[in-house]
């Protein structure tokens, strides 16, 4: 979820919660006031109700109204001498089928009219004022609504006004390739805590850049130097292969050297060229025809696959292309079909599949002897072949990280089964 919707839905819970606090808070207040003052208008017609009875001939006197109703009762004696104030309900007949409850405000008092008790209730119609105090708090309700949203909107847009610079910094970030000479050049801002994002990220990209060159300089001249002796070692050793009078059992020792020595030579370029993927040092990337790479490379290794009598079927989509570095792609076919080949069986089969987005590989072959998921690790191979650096498929599975590109293993039977989807 990103930072603006998340500040937006923490905006929109608190500002309801606060409305929810404050309209209680506003109910009862409101509440307060209006009984305050139907209190007040109980007191006062009690006051003028008092000065209208002198006598009991006083009392046919004194109408009602359904707002307003007076009551009095003549009593033996008084319970109370206190004005009593509460809430009740009256039933009201506004017509013959018509009736109904009401809310009224009742103030009770007692009087002496020439010797004689009576109890004088004066009761105050509520309705109105529950009416206004719903229509006042409906109105506030969709005041607070229409704010709200007025709000939310202005949060929304000022927000994104005041974060435009981050995107802009991380759009160029995703930009930014340390491989390219182009430096990353950010957008000045006014705010102080962009300045000093900003400022850190300039620093760490000129790190990251020294750190970045160091590695390099230091793969390419490793690699320079550890090949010049073994190119030396190499010839001297072939030297010493063409000598006469060398014994048999020296010749043979000779033979293994200069073995190791090809195989020094190759970790050495293998190592390299993973160095050189790791650090995205292959930035060109144009479409390439898997298709043709394919065909290639089954003419070129056709004596090979008649030496162990393979059979190869291929389904190839030759409108298919894939963005990559030329040599990469050559480099990603042709571990995985040398791959197919290598560690087949005599009689076997391989069985090639390009689609639009996938290509599948399948052959024959003796099982595994390590786990799956281990299988494209460096120095991690699927079968004892000395000759075998086991760096192959950790190096398919570079250039498929790099590349956007996922691959997978599975086998069914006897078959090995690498499936890559683009």
């Amino acid at each position: 979820m990103r930072l603006l919707t998340k500040t937006t839905i923490l905006y929109i819970a608190l500002s309801l919660v606060i409305f929810i606090a404050g309209g209680i808070t506003f109910y009862y207040v409101l509440n307060d006031l209006i009984y305050e003052e139907v209190d007040e208008r109980l007191m006062t017609e009690k006051n003028n109700l008092s000065e209208q009875l002198q006598s009991p001939d006083d009392i046919n006197l004194i109408f009602s109204s359904i707002e307003r109703q007076v009551e009095i009762m003549s009593v033996e004696e008084f319970h109370s001498t206190r004005n009593i104030i509460k809430d009740t309900t009256i039933l009201v007949k506004h017509s013959e089928s018509d009736m109904e409850y009401l809310p009224f405000r009742e103030l009770m008092f007692s009087k002496t009219l020439e010797g004689k008790k009576y109890l004088i209730a004066i009761r105050l119609s509520l309705l109105e004022s529950d009416d206004l105090a719903e229509s006042i708090f409906s109105s506030l309700l969709y005041v607070f609504l229409a704010a709200l949203l007025l709000l939310i909107l202005l949060n929304f847009f000022l927000s994104r006004r005041l974060w435009h610079p981050f995107y802009i910094l991380l759009e160029q970030l995703n930009k930014y390739s340390i491989t390219k000479d182009k430096d990353l050049v950010l957008k000045k801002t006014g705010t102080k805590e962009f300045r000093e994002l900003n400022n850190t990220i300039d620093s760490l990209i000129e790190r990251i850049k020294r750190s970045y060159q160091n590695l390099k300089e230091f793969t390419e001249n490793a690699s320079h130097e550890i090949q010049t002796p073994l190119s030396i070692i190499r010839s001297k050793l072939e030297l010493l292969s063409q000598s006469s009078g060398i014994p048999e059992k020296e010749m043979k020792e000779i033979s293994a050297a200069y073995s190791s020595v090809n195989r020094l030579s190759r970790l050495n370029q293998t190592l390299l060229l993973l160095a050189k993927i790791e650090n995205m040092q292959f930035p060109e990337k144009e479409p390439v025809s898997p298709a043709t790479i394919i065909e290639e490379f089954i003419d070129n290794f056709s004596e090979l696959a008649e030496s162990k009598s393979l059979t190869i079927k291929k389904q190839l989509n030759k409108e298919t292309t894939i963005l990559i570095h030329p040599m990469l792609a050559e480099t990603l076919l042709s571990n995985l079909l040398n791959n197919a080949i290598k560690h087949n069986i005599p009689d076997g089969k391989i069985e090639i599949e390009l689609a639009k987005k996938s290509l599948t590989i399948k052959n024959t072959g003796k099982k595994i002897d390590i786990a799956p998921e281990k299988l494209f690790e460096r120095f991690k191979k699927g079968g004892t072949a000395s000759q075998s650096l086991g760096l192959g498929l950790a190096i398919v599975k570079k250039i498929c990280d790099t590349h956007g590109f996922s691959i997978r293993y599975s086998h069914d039977g006897n078959m090995h089964i690498f499936g890559i989807s683009f």
